[in-house]
């Protein structure tokens, strides 16, 4: 991915979020160049699954 421009956003999830690539992306090998995230609000929250943060 290049030179993406993320402005503005309401980010949310219960696993692994970020505002241009998540776990999955960056540990796939994913290339991230010249991106970034402005004024917005990124949250994550652990879920838990039998008292155990879950798999996706």
């Amino acid at each position: 991915m290049k030179n993406v421009n993320v402005d503005n956003a309401e980010i949310s999830s219960t696993h692994y979020v970020g505002g241009i690539v998540g776990y999955i992306g960056a540990n796939t090998g994913a290339s991230v160049e010249g991106c970034k995230v402005t004024n917005s609000t990124i949250t994550s929250t652990t879920e838990l699954v039998n008292g155990e943060v879950g798999q996706r």
